[in-house]
């Protein structure tokens, strides 16, 4: 048989679409700061949906995981 891959990004729920709408555009940012509930869990579901990139940044002698959205092709 030949069986498709499995595609996470529809499985968006509405709390997801409504977190991803409220995300900055077009810059890096933190999770802690961002006006949703449960931020990081959000953030997780959203790379794993590849709405999101991460990286691991140094900041104040602290390793932060910063998000930035993946920009649709237009």
């Amino acid at each position: 048989m030949n069986q498709r891959p499995y595609d996470k990004t529809k499985l968006l729920s509405e709390s997801d679409a409504e977190a991803l709408a409220v995300m900055p555009d077009d810059e890096w940012f933190i999770a802690d700061h961002l006006p949703v509930n449960r931020p990081f869990y959000r953030c997780e579901r959203l790379v794993n949906a590849q709405k999101l990139q991460t990286r691991v940044v140094l900041i104040n002698g602290y390793t932060k995981r910063e998000f930035r959205k993946i920009q649709e092709p237009a």
